[in-house]
């Protein structure tokens, strides 16, 4: 009974504790017309930590599926990044949220607006089982990665799954089978006993 017991706590602790939780908004990237979900990090984080406050005062409503505040569109056209659009959740917007003009945030950006702020990975779902909406469902088998410098498209590659998706998955089998085999061993035990 302790190695179930401890079992269970390291899978607890492990594994990704989202199952319950509501899938976020994700950004949004068109490449020749194709357009892929950026499911984690927003090249528009820097940008809203330093200006969000100029165009937030009374348009934020609380929403469980956009914990970060905003979503945004973008593309890639001639080997550049662009951000075209951002997105506020708001009540009474039928769940679309509110567009927030690009000036708002800079008097001189005007759509689109060349993100030569970000350095970076884009990493989108290259090929996905089932519906892709991290990270609570969706498992990705291969991500289209694309590198950023200042904004300009350096390369894109492809990256198989990594750890990170597969951790909670191989965890959870780890458990099933270390648990299998103490209900066995249990049962061994207790076939071996001489009757009473």
């Amino acid at each position: 009974m302790k190695q179930i017991i401890t079992i269970s706590i390291l899978l607890t602790f492990f594994t990704q504790t989202g199952a319950m939780a509501t899938p976020q908004i994700p950004d949004e990237l068109e490449v020749r017309g194709c357009f892929h979900q950026i499911p984690r990090d927003s090249p528009f984080q820097s940008q809203w930590d330093q200006r969000s406050s100029r165009v937030m005062s009374n348009r934020l409503s609380l929403c469980s599926g956009c914990w970060r505040g905003y979503w945004a569109y973008w593309s890639i056209s001639n080997d550049w990044l662009y951000l075209r659009s951002v997105y506020v959740p708001e009540m009474g917007t039928n769940g679309f949220g509110r567009e927030i003009p690009l000036s708002d945030f800079e008097q001189s950006w005007t759509n689109p607006v060349k993100a030569t702020w970000f350095n970076g990975e884009i990493a989108c779902p290259g090929l996905t089982i089932g519906q892709w909406r991290d990270p609570y469902g969706g498992v990705p088998l291969l991500f289209k990665v694309f590198h950023i410098s200042q904004g300009h498209l350096e390369s894109t590659v492809y990256r198989p799954l990594g750890w990170y998706t597969l951790r909670p998955y191989l965890l959870v089998i780890l458990f099933g089978t270390a648990l299998l085999i103490l209900v066995r061993k249990g049962r061994k035990r207790k076939q071996a006993q001489p009757p009473r």
